[in-house]
C-alpha cells in the first residue's frame, strides 16, 4: 500500500488490529511497515531511487537494507533528538554523546541531506512545514498559548507521522538512537528497538498527545 500520509492510514488501521489481515504500507521515502494479524507491527527500510541532476536515477545508500550487528563501525554512530522547535529547527544533536559533533547542537539541513538523501527530507520538510504552519495559524508565536492542532485527530496524525520519520532514521546505519519528544512524553529509536517501540507507542498513543 503506497501513500500520500502513511500515518493516517496507520491511524485507521490500529482500531482494527487483530481482526485484519497482513497489511503493509510503505511511505514515500522508503519505510516500510507491516502490521501483522497478531497485532505486532515491523518495519524495515528499501532502497529510495533519487533523481540526479541530470535526470539520471541514483539510489541513496542510507536508505539500504539494514547493516549485519557485525558489520558496523566501532566508532558509535549519531545520536539525534527531534522535537519541534518554532524556527529554530526540528533534528538537533544528543551534545552529551561522544558520536556526534564536538560542541554542535543543532543538525543543518544541509547535513541531513547530504547524509540521507532528498526522499527523507522532503517528507521530513514537509512534516516541518505543517507544524510551522498550525503553529501561526493558532498564533502562539504571538502568546495565544492555543495547540498548534486544536483538532485532536489531526494532532494524533502530525505525531505519528513524526514517529514514522525517526522510525526510518533509527535504522540508518550511521544512527545509534532517535530521541523522538512530538508533544509530551519522549520514546527512543534504536535498530533493535524500533518495532517493539512502534508498536506500543500506538497502542498507548494517548499519553503521547497532550
Amino acid at each position: 500500500m503506497s501513500n500520500l500520509n502513511s500515518a493516517q492510514v496507520l491511524l485507521q488501521l490500529i482500531p482494527t488490529l487483530g481482526y485484519i489481515s497482513k497489511v503493509t504500507i510503505e511511505t514515500t521515502y522508503g519505510l516500510v511497515i507491516t502490521v501483522h494479524p497478531d497485532k505486532s507491527i515491523t518495519v524495515h527500510h528499501n532502497t529510495v531511487t533519487n533523481p540526479g541532476p541530470d535526470g539520471a536515477s541514483s539510489h541513496s545508500a542510507a536508505a539500504g537494507p539494514d547493516p549485519e550487528p557485525d558489520a558496523q563501525s566501532e566508532q558509535p554512530g549519531y545520536k539525534y533528538r527531534m522535537f519541534p522547535e518554532y524556527i529554530a529547527g526540528f533534528v538537533w544533536y544528543d551534545s552529551t554523546w561522544p558520536g556526534n559533533p564536538e560542541g554542535e547542537f543543532q543538525v543543518d539541513e544541509d547535513e541531513l541531506v547530504e547524509r540521507y538523501g532528498d526522499a527523507w527530507n522532503k517528507a521530513y520538510d514537509s512534516w516541518v512545514d505543517r507544524y510551522i504552519a498550525a503553529f501561526e495559524k493558532q498564533e502562539v508565536h504571538l502568546g495565544s498559548h492555543n495547540h498548534p492542532f486544536p483538532d485532536r485527530e489531526e494532532r494524533k496524525a502530525w505525531v505519528v507521522e513524526g514517529l514514522l520519520l525517526a522510525c526510518w532514521l533509527s535504522l540508518q546505519p550511521d544512527v545509534e538512537n532517535v530521541e523522538y519528544s512530538p508533544d509530551a512524553e519522549k520514546i527512543d529509536l534504536n535498530k533493535g528497538s524500533v518495532n517493539t517501540v512502534l508498536q506500543s507507542f500506538l497502542e498507548e498513543l494517548e499519553k503521547y498527545v497532550t
